[in-house]
């Protein structure tokens, strides 16, 4: 009974495995997805800077210089390419920030289904167990009440476990 417990076991564990296999499988499948719209989104930040560094400031700055130096309009148009500069700079770094952050709770949520899948295999590999275990007990009572009938009879041979077990090795 022992060994047929420790083999179920080992199946239990290939099972259990596999099964593992098959979720980080699938976690893969979604983690090569979140990979390529993060490398989608990070690509998109770097044109934005590239639109703005490239194509808009200098267009900006070469309206800046139509104004004279020391006029208002100088001084609030170069305020507002400054503004604009900060505000490149700020999106760039949030959008960087948050990306880190969902990349966070993608892990944090793969790691917590992996390990609740875990504990429920070894939840049901216990019950499954305990099971075999009272069924090996019940089993083992009814042939107790019943050999003693046949051993009466002088059809069943009084071995003692000993010798049961060292012959099926």
């Amino acid at each position: 009974m022992s060994e047929i417990i420790t083999s179920m076991q080992e199946r239990f564990n290939d099972v259990a495995e596999k099964r593992l296999k098959i979720i980080e499988q699938g976690s893969m499948d979604t983690i090569r997805e979140v990979e390529r719209f993060y490398c989608e989104l990070q690509k998109s930040i770097e044109q934005r800077d590239i639109e703005f560094t490239e194509n808009k400031l200098p267009k900006l700055l070469e309206q800046l210089n139509k104004y004279d130096e020391d006029s208002p309009s100088h001084k609030l148009y170069f305020k507002k390419i400054d503004s604009l500069i900060a505000n490149q700079t700020s999106y760039s770094e949030r959008a960087l920030a948050d990306l880190s952050v969902r990349q966070d709770k993608i892990i944090t949520s793969s790691l917590a289904t992996k390990e609740r899948i875990t504990v429920h295999t070894d939840q049901l590999t216990a019950q499954i167990v305990d099971k075999i275990v009272d069924s090996s007990e019940l089993l083992q009572r009814s042939s107790n009440d019943v050999l003693p009938e046949y051993r009466e009879r002088g059809q069943l041979a009084e071995v003692p476990s000993q010798q049961l077990l060292e012959s099926k090795n």
